[in-house]
């Protein structure tokens, strides 16, 4: 059995190496979700947010500066989430989580992203993982001043 270290954090008491447990540190996201395509895989999956971007319907955060990068996780914040992550964290969570070494429980899917040009698919595509994100409750921050344990706010 992994030794138990508890931390208080922001109130509230974790077990820290119980949660880390969970916690899937995987730099081969896309390879496993490739491999559950089409339903994806269920887990915990940390990152720091490194960029982010927007379009009509979504925020995104992602994991690398260039989000085509295969090694990318984005995570995908429906735009009528973002409002009560705002809530949460006090920010829009591009503003928030910018930086933030965070975990994020939920579906990790391949998204396929079709080339464009006047509108139209050209028939060149890639991959994305993503993992849609509908409540702020399903994001974790990890306090690095406890020593990167896991932040349950």
């Amino acid at each position: 059995a992994p030794q138990r270290r508890v931390e208080q954090v922001s109130g509230r008491v974790i077990a820290a190496r119980r949660v880390a447990q969970f916690v899937l540190h995987l730099r081969r996201h896309d390879l496993i979700a490739a491999e559950h395509a089409p339903r994806g895989v269920l887990g915990m999956w940390e990152l720091q947010v490194v960029a982010s971007g927007r379009d009509a319907k979504n925020l995104y955060l992602n994991s690398e500066a260039d989000y085509r990068d295969p090694r990318n996780l984005t995570i995908r914040v429906d735009k009528s989430a973002i409002a009560a992550f705002t809530k949460k964290f006090g920010q829009a969570p591009d503003v928030a989580l910018k930086g933030k070494r965070i975990a994020i429980a939920g579906y990790a899917q391949q998204q396929r992203i079709d080339f464009l040009a006047g509108g139209k698919p050209t028939g060149k595509f890639y991959y994305q993982t993503h993992v849609a994100v509908t409540d702020p409750d399903m994001v974790f921050l990890f306090d690095e001043k406890a020593g990167g344990v896991l932040a349950v706010r």
